[in-house]
């Protein structure tokens, strides 16, 4: 007797990777909504699977520099991680990373810097 193993795709990967991330550097669904630039309802059929981020789509390609932000925050800060979202940063006019991801220039900004602190 044969079983076939589920599909999965890229897609469902990115944005189970892109929940995941959200949730452990504990980005309320609010702040998830303006980096991925979706609506509130659309964070939550993404968190219930129901929504999936597409290569096709801007999206996509915030949904991976959200989840090199995490990767870049647990390799430097390990758990401190949440903390250091929530601090102001004078590299970020003494703004919270956390506000500084919300916009597309943020994000960028956000993930070039801790890249470039992570691999000192």
């Amino acid at each position: 007797m044969s079983m076939e193993l589920p599909v999965i795709t890229e897609e469902a990967v990115l944005s189970e990777a892109v929940v995941s991330s959200a949730s452990l550097m504990g980005l309320p669904n609010k702040v998830l909504a303006s980096v991925l630039g979706v609506s509130l309802s659309t964070v939550g059929r993404l968190k219930r699977q129901e929504y999936l981020l597409s290569k096709t789509r801007k999206k996509w390609d915030l949904g991976i520099l959200l989840v090199r932000v995490y990767l870049s925050l647990v390799a430097i800060f390990g758990s401190d991680s949440k903390e250091w979202l929530k601090t102001k940063n004078r590299a970020f006019a003494e703004r919270r990373p956390m506000d500084v991801i919300q916009t597309v220039e943020g994000l960028l900004t956000v993930c070039d810097y801790l890249e470039a602190h992570r691999d000192r």
